[in-house]
This record gives structure tokens, C-alpha cells and sequence, in this order.
């Protein structure tokens, strides 16, 4: 004769399932939605850091050329761009270098479809925190009419997107698509 069981069947009953999977959901969808916010922290701190050494290396750059040639890049309300990227054809595997170029330079974009990493430019212009210069901080193009020591200097920093097949340099520079990274001050002295 059968006798019927009164303990229940090994194993986990449908409701019980379905719960865990909840809670399973959950918990990975709020683990997620941290994970949102420490991504762009860290996208902040790389661009930081890459900002920090492009700082250091155009001050350092500033600081060896002659006053009358930084002065007269800005002079007038003129801007001097500056480039800075890593060459995949540099035999030292892509070190960082500044290259200096005008922004309708035709060797731009083939410069920067070979930029290994970001590719980050420099705009510099005369700061309004000149002596005399606290309206207007055009400076006159004559350098013997300025006779301060030193000349302040206003930098923005900009993060450039990759050239695609049918960009040009000179239309990714212009700042369309360029994102703005950090301002600074910096000065060079006679």
C-alpha cells in the first residue's frame, strides 16, 4: 500500500524563484546607477590630469621663447593656438610633443588623424588682469609702448574629438565640437 508524504519536495517553489530574481534585479540596478556618477568622475580626473600636463608643458614652452615673440602673438586681441598630441609615427611609440600650428595649417589634419590619445588645444590671449588693461585687454601691437616687466596671459584648455574620413582640422578647431576643459592664468617675464 502507498502512503502519501507530508513533507514537502526538495527544491524551491515558483514564487520563490521569482523573488530572488527581484531581488537579484534590484540590487543590480542600483549598483548601476552608482556606477553612472564614478564613470564621469573618472572621465573628470583623466581630463584633469591630462590638463595638468599640458599646463606644465606650454608654461615651460611660454617661458623659453623671447617676450616680443609671446607678446606679439597676442598683441592687437590676436589668440595663439596650440596643439599638443602623441604621433603614431613617432618611433618613441607616441611620447607627447607640442606642436605649434596656425589654424588653417594644411598639415593639421594630417596630424591629427594620426594623434594616438586626445588631442587638446591651447588658446592664449592677452588676460584683462594687464596693468591698464582691466576694460579692454587688447594690447597695443607696438611692444617699445608697453613697459611692464611682465605680460598676463589668459589660457583655455580644450579637449578635441577625433577627426572622422570627411572632417578637417580646421573645423573641429574652430570649437564646434571642442569641450572646454580648464581656464588658467599664467605670465612670462621680459
Amino acid at each position: 500500500m502507498w502512503r502519501r508524504c507530508s513533507c514537502k519536495p526538495p527544491g524551491f517553489s515558483l514564487v520563490e524563484v521569482v523573488l530572488a530574481v527581484g531581488v537579484f534585479a534590484f540590487s543590480i540596478l542600483a549598483l548601476t546607477a552608482l556606477l553612472i556618477p564614478a564613470l564621469s568622475s573618472v572621465s573628470t580626473v583623466s581630463d584633469n590630469n591630462q590638463a595638468a600636463g599640458v599646463i606644465s608643458k606650454l608654461d615651460a614652452f611660454l617661458q623659453t621663447r623671447p617676450f616680443s615673440s609671446v607678446y606679439q602673438w597676442v598683441a592687437g586681441g590676436r589668440e595663439k593656438v596650440f596643439l599638443g598630441y602623441s604621433l603614431a609615427s613617432e618611433e618613441s611609440g607616441g611620447s607627447p610633443r607640442e606642436i605649434v600650428r596656425e589654424p588653417g595649417d594644411s598639415r593639421l589634419d594630417l596630424e591629427m588623424r594620426g594623434a594616438i590619445g586626445p588631442v587638446m588645444m591651447m588658446e592664449i590671449t592677452a588676460s584683462d588682469a594687464n596693468p591698464g588693461a582691466e576694460i579692454n585687454p587688447v594690447l597695443p601691437e607696438d611692444l617699445s609702448t608697453y613697459r611692464k616687466a611682465y605680460l598676463v596671459l589668459d589660457v583655455r584648455i580644450y579637449r578635441l574629438p577625433s577627426l572622422g574620413p570627411d572632417d578637417r582640422a580646421i573645423d573641429v578647431i574652430d570649437g564646434r565640437r571642442a569641450v572646454l576643459i580648464l581656464n588658467f592664468r599664467t605670465a612670462v617675464n621680459r
